[in-house]
């Protein structure tokens, strides 16, 4: 999604179609991309389905958030204006797409 290598559902694959992290993130908001793909990766969770409703992985999805809302909006984090706003639109969008689940399942499903 705009110019990175993990943000979004399609990601870096290998030639046997495995999930590749061969390629550097084009920034810091790619790089927390990157990392939720990683947690998502080990809960073998997979695809939009995941992030509205499977409560295995609502952890790493608020990590994801919180990091990601903290590198738009930190005054002292020294980001770029393309990771700020990168930032914000990840954070945001995130935790929108969450809502479905957290109000079903509530924060007591959290458990990382």
């Amino acid at each position: 999604m705009y110019g990175t290598n993990y943000t979004g559902q399609h990601n870096p694959l290998s030639y046997d179609r495995s999930e590749n992290y061969s390629l550097r993130p084009t920034n810091r908001a790619d790089l927390g991309s990157m990392f939720h793909d990683k947690d998502y990766d080990s809960a073998h969770a997979i695809g939009p389905g995941s992030v509205f409703m499977d409560t295995d992985v609502i952890g790493a999805d608020y990590k994801f958030i919180g990091y990601e809302l903290d590198l738009g909006t930190n005054s002292f984090n020294g980001a770029t204006f393309t990771e700020r706003w990168q930032g914000l639109a990840n954070g945001l969008g995130m935790f929108l797409m969450t809502l479905p689940k957290t109000m079903a399942y509530g924060l007591s499903a959290v458990k990382n």
